[in-house]
């Protein structure tokens, strides 16, 4: 493989525009904060015969606004068409300037953005300042701070070569370039580009056959990427044979120029606003766990995807159009790429909204749940006196326990007990999570005693093999669930109520499926905390294991407005396990 220059794209030169497109252009009477209406052209068809005359703009609301208007003009109907951003350049800037190479190197030379915490090297590396790439069996002989490349991309469901016990030795002479997946062949070739001399390659540097090897290697995934020079983000690859450079549409983007070239010219570049802020899930890597601890850990990273090059790092976000950092253009420029901003995002009072985005993700092996996000919660740990329990903070426990999930499913078989977020593959919801941080007014519980069992007692950050959790409590409830069709519950107490009226409260359940089938049964809730602002209950619904009694599991997360706070309602103090 040779190291050619990297393209990223052609850039046409600024064009002229046709009368219509030039009207958003021209001097406004009186500023408009919430923009103007523009009549635009009648007819889908005059639109293609503009662009086919040179309007840049025409052609690319043909290329990216799915026009669905009027052919011709015997059918009168006025539709909006979309949106389009116009952001004025600073005419200073070289727009043909080459994007990634130009950021990378001058985040390299930036030290404020070196992460030189780690002590060691990863166990292994990939070398590629050879003819062919080989596998680096041992670190140890090589300076730690050597730079290296990193890769975070998807598996996908197509076999590819991997590093296994039985083609170890082999690798270590000669990893064939032919045989790796174009994503890795593509990665090894942007990490040469760049100068470095070594890459971590997850499947080609973690033994795939070898369970104490993944163990041992799992949890030093922060170190991994927090080390890295730089983390090759195959973004836009659902799989490995999709590689990270693409070829691309000639109008990807465009630039007009309006006025002659001197000081009362004026350099706007065009865009559809989608080009930046894709939904995640339409967005290959970023809808894996794993990678969810990648992206936060990584000093920096360099999205590959269909349109452009980005580059994320903590204090900016940038692309091909704007090297200097995306601007913040009212609502258009939100980037899907973008890290948490702020000091407070790794922390404690964080770790709600990141648990949030990383149960979003899709996770192959439900037994990696806690294992794909053990390196952040190790880099928290590191920085706070508090005790870290299986994705939850002791301190923090009687809020964590409150969370939720409207369409959520149970792993089965099961890898964590009912009443962690762990133990459920959906989307899970926290009331206090960023930036509604709503705060704790009282806690109705009381924690008697935490004991989890660990696959591997000296690792509190890996799998679960068993967990129980023993609390007292103010209020626990009998009362009659009523499974509706829209997988949540409705909780009734006959013998509970305010001002003579029963309480009727909604729920959600941690596994509707489970309780389909049953139109009514009977449960308990169990108020945990209570916030004033707003004033309200939260809590969850349990059912009896019948293995014991005052045993109960986890079926369910539910509040109690304003008006029916159980602080209002006597009760008995009883005990939960």
């Amino acid at each position: 493989m040779t190291s050619e220059p990297l393209s990223t794209g052609v850039l046409q030169p600024p064009a002229a525009l046709c009368d219509r497109c030039q009207r958003p252009f021209d001097p406004w009477p009186h500023p408009e904060p919430l923009g103007l209406d523009f009549r635009w052209y009648d007819t889908v068809a005059e639109v293609e015969e503009s662009a086919r005359s040179g309007c840049v703009l025409c052609t690319q609301l043909l290329i990216n606004g799915q026009l669905e208007g009027p052919q011709d003009e015997s059918e009168k109907i006025v539709s909006n068409v979309g949106k389009f951003a116009i952001y004025r350049l600073n005419d200073e800037r070289n727009p043909e300037e080459g994007m990634l190479v130009l950021i990378s190197m001058y985040w390299f030379e930036d030290p404020a953005h070196s992460d030189t915490t780690a002590e060691t090297l990863p166990t292994r590396l990939i070398v590629i300042d050879e003819d062919e790439p080989r596998l680096c069996a041992d670190t140890s002989a090589i300076c730690k701070s050597t730079p290296y490349a990193s890769l975070s991309h998807c598996w996908g469901l197509k076999k590819f070569l991997t590093l296994t016990k039985s083609n170890f030795s082999d690798f270590t002479k000669c990893i064939p370039s032919k045989d790796l997946p174009k994503t890795f062949q593509e990665a090894i070739h942007i990490a040469r580009t760049l100068g470095f001399k070594y890459i971590w390659i997850d499947s080609l540097c973690i033994i795939q056959d070898d369970a104490e090897d993944w163990k041992h290697e799992s949890v030093r995934m922060g170190s991994v990427y927090g080390r890295s020079g730089l983390n090759i983000a195959a973004t836009s690859a659902s799989d490995g044979q999709v590689g990270c450079l693409f070829d691309r549409e000639e109008n990807w983007r465009c630039q007009v120029l309006l006025g002659k070239d001197g000081p009362t010219s004026r350099l706007y570049e065009c865009f559809p606003p989608g080009l930046l802020e894709q939904p995640i899930d339409e967005i290959p890597l970023m809808s894996r766990a794993w990678v969810v601890q990648e992206r936060f850990l990584s000093p920096r990273t360099l999205h590959f995807t269909k349109q452009q090059i980005f580059w994320v790092c903590r204090s900016l976000t940038a692309c091909e159009i704007w090297n200097e950092g995306i601007p913040r253009v009212q609502h258009y420029l939100n980037c899907s790429l973008d890290l948490p901003k702020g000091d407070d995002w790794l922390s404690r009072s964080g770790w709600p909204s990141i648990v949030e985005q990383y149960s979003s993700c899709r996770l192959t092996f439900g037994r990696d749940k806690l294992v794909a996000i053990s390196a952040i919660a190790q880099l928290i740990q590191r920085d706070t006196p508090d005790e870290y329990i299986a994705g939850m903070w002791k301190n923090e426990l009687a809020a964590q326990l409150c969370w939720g999930t409207s369409r959520g499913q149970r792993y089965d078989p099961a890898v964590a007990p009912t009443w962690l977020w762990a133990s459920n593959s959906g989307s899970i919801k926290y009331f206090n999570s960023a930036p509604y941080t709503w705060p704790v007014t009282k806690e109705y519980i009381d924690i008697q005693n935490i004991d989890v069992e660990y696959l591997t007692p000296s690792n509190p950050f890996g799998e679960i093999v068993r967990g129980t959790l023993e609390i007292k409590c103010e209020y626990l409830k009998e009362c009659t669930v009523y499974a509706s069709l829209n997988n949540r519950g409705i909780i009734i107490d006959e013998n509970r109520t305010l001002r003579g009226r029963t309480i009727i409260e909604s729920m959600d359940f941690d596994d509707f499926e489970q309780h389909a089938g049953n139109e009514t049964f009977r449960a308990f809730w169990l108020p945990i905390v209570f916030r004033s602002s707003p004033r309200i209950d939260s809590g969850i619904v349990l059912e009896p294991t019948g293995a014991r009694n005052g045993e109960y599991r986890r079926i369910g997360q539910a509040e109690l407005q304003d008006y029916t706070s159980a602080s209002h309602v006597e009760d008995s103090r009883k005990g939960v396990r």
